[in-house]
């Protein structure tokens, strides 16, 4: 997990460090399940954005899905979006129903998207590198700022020492956003 503050970046792991401070890149094409079916991350500024890339047969993300829905659900009324960005393994059109049942089926209750060709988590979380996982989760800031990385695998407390040690981090990181407006 890597996270960064204003001015540096700060990493427990260095895997997506060149994303931190930085702007989110556009992701292109993503399809939104609930109309509008088409959104920019421009139009989530002023809020604090949490993406999470799955797929239904993931154990990682159907263990992640509790605690992703605990944060909507506590920080919603202080402006967190989760956004649940589902990518079919491997890349293949998939209908909006199949992607409800599939979001239900494994407890993912954020707004829910579809990345069919990948073109979105090639964008924001691979960027051509060949990466251990692809259930990534970014946490932006409400300027739009990428200020902290799950590299994938549990963001829960279940797993190993060092997936939770990870998602403790991405918690402490998530709670400062949303108590101080920046990290």
């Amino acid at each position: 997990m890597a996270f960064a503050v204003p001015g540096r970046a700060a990493s427990l792991d260095a895997e997506g460090s060149e994303v931190l401070g930085k702007r989110l890149p556009d992701w292109g094409a993503l399809h939104f399940v609930d109309a509008p079916v088409h959104r920019k991350p421009s139009d989530y500024k002023g809020k604090v954005v949490l993406i999470r890339f799955w797929t239904d047969q993931c154990p990682f993300c159907r263990g992640s899905a509790p605690v992703l829905s605990r944060w909507g659900d506590e920080y919603r009324d202080q402006g967190l979006v989760v956004i649940d960005i589902y990518h079919p393994k491997p890349p293949h059109a998939v209908s909006d129903d199949q992607v409800r049942a599939y979001a239900k089926r494994i407890g993912m209750r954020g707004t829910l998207a579809v990345d069919a060709s990948w073109s979105a988590l090639d964008k924001l979380w691979l960027r051509g590198q060949d990466r251990e996982f692809t259930s990534a989760s970014l946490l932006v800031d409400r300027e739009g700022i990428v200020r902290a990385v799950h590299r994938g695998g549990y963001l829960s407390q279940d797993g190993s020492d060092d997936d939770r040690r990870q998602a403790q981090a991405f918690e402490h990181s998530l709670r400062m956003l949303m108590t101080n407006d920046r990290m």
